[in-house]
């Protein structure tokens, strides 16, 4: 159902809203950086780095999520009725100038936005980058909400009760691949994966979390913006299976002047833990490859001189589970 006004975009035929996660495990780490490095990102969106927790200093995150989604229906003999995306949001903390001027964005710690204290939710994430394998999602991302949205790969390794057992519950690995190399690895489809090049991956981050205490928050729902373009691409339209076609993986885009800006809100229906304390240069690692995407430099310039902030955990709980067998007639 939808209602056109001036509030919300027009809809289109293919998605519609909310859209229902099944699972989710997500780890979002927070960076502390200078304004300065935050504002070149936000030219035409008319949006500005929010001032959490000091005067000069912003928040930039790096969120890793893996989600899968039952769609109700399959067919045979190719559909199981079933998706799983892996992706990452590189955003920026900020409010609409237009919100600062009318008094509505509210002066808040650091330590409190994280644990979701902010309850105006003014505050929100900016997409500068979404990397994410999924190619529907990738379209879904960029049509509804004018995501930076670009088609690639992941390597990744995470907390999770089907790993074999003595893996650990508490670290995670994962790495976003060039979208570039990445296509060649699909091509290719070796038999036995080469070790990823430099040149072959954006960047590799390691979360270190055994032995620190976490504090629990709820920060649902999460504030997110980004700009719809004025005039929708032709990748835009209203046929699902542009999805595939190589010209529309990557739909990042230039941010112009009449761009319009979009908000929405992400519920995550359960409680987070969030890791202040104790965070030392090994907790998180992270290693910018040698790729040439666009994404890289971004990175390279936001975080320049930023500061590790906050580890922030969700994974959804298991529905059911399945025991081992025993032995009846003994």
């Amino acid at each position: 159902m939808s209602t056109p006004n001036k509030w919300f975009p027009d809809p289109t035929p293919l998605f519609h809203f909310p859209f229902y996660y099944a699972t989710l495990s997500s780890l979002t780490v927070f960076y502390r950086a200078p304004i300065k490095a935050l504002q070149p990102y936000l030219t035409n969106t008319t949006l500005a780095p929010a001032e959490v927790g000091g005067r000069g200093s912003g928040v930039v995150t790096m969120e890793f999520q893996n989600y899968t989604a039952h769609l109700g229906s399959g067919q045979a003999p190719s559909n199981p009725g079933m998706s799983t995306t892996n992706e990452v949001e590189l955003n920026i903390i900020a409010y609409p100038e237009r919100w600062k001027q009318e008094g509505r964005v509210p002066d808040i710690s650091f330590e409190d936005f994280v644990l979701g204290q902010e309850q105006t939710k003014t505050l929100g994430g900016y997409r500068v980058n979404v990397p994410a394998d999924n190619q529907v999602a990738v379209k879904a991302g960029a049509d509804e909400f004018g995501e930076q949205k670009f088609f690639t790969l992941f390597d990744y390794q995470l907390p999770c009760e089907n790993n074999p057992p003595g893996t650990s519950c508490t670290d995670w690995d994962y790495t976003v691949l060039d979208p570039a190399y990445a296509a060649k690895l699909k091509s290719d489809n070796p038999k036995k994966v080469p070790r990823t090049p430099a040149a072959g991956y954006i960047y590799r981050l390691q979360a270190h979390l055994g032995g620190l205490t976490p504090q629990v928050g709820n920060p649902s729902p999460i504030t997110l913006f980004s700009t719809l373009p004025a005039k929708p691409p032709a990748c835009a339209a209203a046929n699902l299976n542009l999805a595939f076609e190589p010209q529309c993986a990557d739909r990042r885009r230039p941010v112009l002047p009449d761009d319009i800006l979009v908000a929405s809100n992400w519920n995550i229906r359960g409680s987070f833990s969030t890791y202040f304390t104790g965070l030392k240069a090994e907790t998180v690692q992270l290693q910018l490859g040698r790729s040439k995407d666009p994404m890289r430099l971004n990175m390279q310039k936001l975080l320049a001189e930023a500061k590790l902030g906050a580890v922030r955990v969700y994974q959804t709980p298991p529905a059911a589970t399945e025991s081992r067998p025993y032995l009846v007639n003994v």
